[in-house]
């Protein structure tokens, strides 16, 4: 059992009378057919489909609470809020009044802390799919996130009582995990994050494993970008899982026939098999596994595919 802290999360929560057709024009989801207690991604894109922000975005009864992984607070709200004119929406920015935790444990063990918050979760609730959520006293919440290869969930508490959390946290036995473990965990399990693969430097359509497109919702601000990719059946670059054999790498350029293709944009060490996993942004060409790729002057794996 392990937790660690997202310490970096930028979180907005959005009301008015009209917050929801805003979220439906400004983000990439189609927040029309999310009910309460429920979220899902979506993405805050410019006009040209560059990424401003990926949220876990949540259905609350008033609104919605978009959570993002990293990125700059200030920054994230006044790009989220940039077409507010007339519409009745206010935007509030949490990120000092709450800390967000990812806790990987036991039924048994959630079932502890969620008492904290006056929160009673199903058994089921780790078996569902990622982004169902709990609302509990102060403006906690509980919510399934998959940030490894299993669901865990993660834990938005007042930053007062984090210290509070942590030691339930040691009296149950569930250790914290270092920043080189969370990267591994990702890696693993093929989960990209704002802002190191997803900016304002990539094309959405660039990043095929996250799935935050509704295309029959309506417009969205970079939609005419991302359909016209779409339509022509790939994106100029693309984000792939690389498999390094060794334990460091020194170039993060990723070269093919002896020219520059690509860059790592993060990667970790897998003591198991003796190599680094990375993700990559590349240029996005045909035959894409049988691609002969060199890291550092070494093979370079592509491991998957896009998913579907």
């Amino acid at each position: 059992m392990y937790y660690h802290a997202i310490s970096k999360a930028v979180i907005l929560k959005v009301s008015g009378a009209h917050s929801l057709r805003y979220l439906n024009s400004r983000l990439t989801n189609d927040f029309n057919s999310l009910s309460y207690g429920r979220g899902f991604y979506a993405a805050a894109l410019n006009a040209s489909g560059r990424t401003e922000a990926l949220f876990a975005a949540y259905r609350l009864l008033d609104g919605a609470l978009l959570i993002s992984d990293g990125g700059e607070p200030e920054g994230i709200k006044t790009s989220f809020c940039r077409y507010i004119v007339a519409d009745r929406v206010e935007v509030a920015e949490l990120s000092k009044s709450f800390n967000l935790f990812h806790v990987s444990a036991s039924f048994d063990a959630h079932k502890e802390l969620a008492k904290l918050y006056d929160i009673t979760p199903g058994e089921n609730l780790l078996l569902q799919e990622e982004f169902v959520f709990l609302e509990g006293k102060s403006g906690s919440l509980l919510a399934s996130r998959k940030r490894g290869m299993k669901m865990g969930l993660d834990y938005l508490i007042p930053a007062a009582e984090s210290d509070s959390f942590c030691s339930h946290l040691a009296r149950l036995g569930i250790c914290i995990i270092n920043e080189e473990q969370i990267a591994l965990n990702r890696l693993q399990a093929g989960i990209p994050s704002f802002p190191l693969e997803l900016n304002e430097k990539n094309i959405f359509s660039d990043m095929p494993f996250i799935k935050a497109i509704s295309s029959n919702k309506g417009c969205y601000t970079g939609q005419e970008v991302i359909e016209k990719i779409a339509s022509r059946g790939k994106s100029p670059r693309i984000l792939v899982r690389l498999k390094i054999e060794g334990d460091t790498v020194s170039d993060l350029n990723v070269y093919e026939a002896g020219g520059l293709i690509g860059e790592i944009t993060s990667m970790a060490f897998d003591k198991s098999s003796n190599s680094i996993l990375c993700f990559a942004l590349i240029k996005n060409q045909e035959g894409l596994t049988d691609r002969q790729l060199t890291v550092d002057t070494r093979g370079a794996k592509i491991l998957d595919l896009p998913k579907e």
